[in-house]
């Protein structure tokens, strides 16, 4: 029996995994203290939860000049009411964009504020139609942006948090990166081998770009109770060359880093995959986030059977005892990879880094804080003093600014050996709210 077939298409949410290289803030939201308590911060949650959001806008921020910025912006037009109201277009819905730009976290400093209503013209040609308005961004700051969506004919509506990056010479968001075929600019940081692309950067247009590549990093965060970190990046570069004409274009599937200095190590990173839709469409692919589960011996002998389609079955079928459990457990498992991709790859794919390990295995955060320096996920109800509480804190990484790190304590070890036993046992493990 398949049990896998077919199931990055039908069972699981798919996800880019883009790379956003924006990181999502409070602005009314000082710092979170590791050790205090943070009751009186906004719970966040639903911004790493698909599947209970109604709207689902994607932004990429391009910084056009020293003191403005364009913000691109889609969303999928199955979330959205539409009607039919009988003029030349046949169907639309109407979208009300509400943003207010601040200099400070901690002071709420009013740099820019605007309210934008567009009309989301239903075509069935493109189901993501693509928008984009222009603010007022100072130089030489980080700003931040809160950006409220709303579907006028639903009442839907969600809340999004955007840092603006006008300090470094060297971010995602000083580049526009463009499909060569159609010129749309691209929503992240993944691109597709084969394909050509246009890199656009007006700050720096005098410039000479360089594109340096390595191989896709494959290792896995040491786990939440281990003494020693997750290792930080160590980029040596396979190749080197000039970008000519702005055309990017790559051949293999690998991680590529755009910079204007090749003595520093200092640049963007891009991931060049054979499919942008959902990197889980081999079965090898799907059976590397299962390193979480297994004993490293487990991990090898399933990784190199001769056979990974067989043997993924029946690894999932041992696990659910029957078909009907074992899909339910496969939908779940790899939603959750697709979703760290999307939200929390950084140099490395999502599922691979410290908040992608939590995700996977514990799920979706009860509550989720945010400040500029820390992420805060708890899992249970935090009145009851039952509750996991883990502490992400922001790295510096001259590839990205999407990169955390788990504060690890010993305390964890019980809970997470609780969650992979929950796991192998056939039941999907998530704590009660």
């Amino acid at each position: 029996m398949e049990i896998t077939k077919n199931i990055t298409k039908n069972n699981i949410i798919t996800g880019k995994f883009i790379l956003l290289s924006l990181v999502l803030f409070l602005f009314y939201n000082c710092t979170i203290p590791t050790h205090t308590s943070v009751k009186h911060h906004k719970n966040l949650a639903y911004l790493y939860n698909d599947s209970e959001a109604y709207l689902h806008p994607k932004y990429q921020v391009y910084n056009f000049t020293n003191d403005s910025s364009i913000v691109y912006f889609k969303i999928p037009t199955e979330d959205l009411l539409v009607r039919d109201l009988g003029d030349k277009y046949d169907k639309y819905a109407v979208v009300e964009l509400n943003y207010r730009l601040y200099e400070s976290l901690s002071i709420a400093s009013l740099i820019d504020s605007a309210t934008i209503t567009q009309k989301i013209i239903i075509d069935k040609s493109n189901k993501n139609n693509l928008y984009s308005f222009k603010i007022k961004t100072p130089y030489l700051i980080k700003s931040y942006l809160r950006i409220q969506i709303k579907d006028l004919y639903s009442e839907r509506k969600r809340q999004d948090y955007i840092e603006i990056d006008k300090m470094s010479s060297v971010n995602r968001q000083n580049f526009l990166i463009l499909s060569k075929s159609d010129k749309t600019p691209l929503f992240g940081n993944q691109i597709l081998v084969g394909s050509y692309y246009l890199v656009e950067s007006e700050l720096q247009k005098n410039n000479r770009l360089y594109v340096e590549t390595q191989a896709i990093i494959k290792t896995i965060p040491n786990l939440p109770f281990s003494t020693q970190r997750t290792s930080s990046v160590k980029f040596k570069s396979d190749s080197t060359y000039l970008l000519k004409n702005g055309i990017l274009k790559t051949e293999q599937a690998n991680l590529l880093f755009l910079t204007f200095d090749t003595t520093k190590i200092k640049g963007v990173a891009l991931y060049a995959y054979d499919s942008t839709e959902n990197y889980l469409h081999t079965p090898r692919q799907m059976i590397e986030p299962l390193s979480y589960l297994l004993s490293p011996k487990e991990y090898q002998l399933l990784l190199q059977d001769s056979n990974p389609k067989f043997a993924l079955d029946k690894f999932w079928l041992k696990m659910g005892e029957n078909t009907r459990h074992a899909k339910e457990m496969i939908k779940v498992y790899y939603h959750r990879v697709s979703v760290s991709n999307k939200y929390f790859s950084s140099y490395r794919l999502g599922w691979r880094t410290d908040r992608g390990m939590v995700y996977v295995i514990y799920g979706e955060p009860t509550v989720i804080y945010k400040s500029e320096t820390l992420e805060r996920w708890i899992y249970g109800n935090e009145e009851s003093g039952q509750s996991i509480l883990f502490d992400f804190k922001k790295e510096k990484n001259p590839f990205t600014d999407n990169d955390f790190e788990l504060l690890r304590e010993e305390e964890y070890q019980k809970t997470w050996f609780q969650a992979i036993d929950s796991w192998r046992n056939g039941r999907i493990y998530s704590i009660a709210k």
